[in-house]
């Protein structure tokens, strides 16, 4: 599904500032980082999530973990994805 950089703007204005992303390294997607992500997308709606040269997954393998339940990545440039809740975007 593709959703428009203006949709996900109104959801988090400040989705292009460095600090609104999240990075996953060498360890990848862990429990831990998974409930960070989910957490952080309770507040902010909208998450950006860059992936590291050293991380052992790939960029699509991650974006279908991310994207099983509530959460969807909605965008994918080189090794950055955002990601969304469903239920944000169903307004």
């Amino acid at each position: 599904m593709f959703v428009s950089f203006r949709k996900i703007k109104s959801l988090n204005p400040r989705i292009n500032e460095s600090n609104e992303e999240v990075k996953i390294g060498k360890k990848g997607l862990t429990e831990e980082t998974y409930k960070m992500i989910y957490q952080l997308l309770l507040k902010k709606k909208a998450l950006k999530i860059r992936v590291l040269k050293n991380c052992p997954e790939t960029i699509e393998d991650l974006m279908k973990k991310l994207t099983n339940g509530d959460l969807m990545a909605v965008q994918n440039r080189g090794r950055t994805f955002i990601v969304v809740m469903r239920k944000f975007l169903k307004k």
